[in-house]
């Protein structure tokens, strides 16, 4: 039988940090009246998620899945924006510098060429 305090961290769900406390960030800010019952709605989900994923069960819906999955698409879809300009500043730049290499390769190709054609009507 699994002891009840290995099932959860207790420290994590109680640590001040935002990244990883539940409760205390939300009791010490100050953004509404009501911060008592998020705090508890927030602990009790992350308590309910610990023992889920420490009993291997996959649980379907919680509170904290989705402020994860939101941050998670949030942060996908800025960095393939980044992504997305950089690849496009980069193919504008190696497009201009292939351009002028293109360029400089044919009008040296028609130089030789005409050098060819001058020394063949010489001789």
């Amino acid at each position: 039988m699994l002891i009840p305090q290995k099932l959860f961290n207790k420290e994590q769900i109680l640590s001040v940090n935002p990244e990883s406390g539940t409760i205390i960030p939300i009791l010490v800010s100050k953004n509404g009246k009501d911060v008592y019952n998020a705090a508890i709605l927030n602990g009790y989900a992350d308590i309910a998620e610990q023992i889920a994923s420490s009993l291997n069960l996959q649980l379907e819906s919680s509170v904290g899945k989705f402020k994860q999955n939101y941050i998670k698409f949030l942060r996908f879809f800025i960095y393939g924006l980044v992504a997305f300009f950089i690849i496009v500043v980069f193919y504008k730049k190696v497009k201009k510098w292939i351009k002028k290499l293109f360029g400089l390769m044919l009008s040296c190709l028609a130089s030789l060429l005409s050098l060819s054609l001058a020394q063949q009507r010489s001789s």
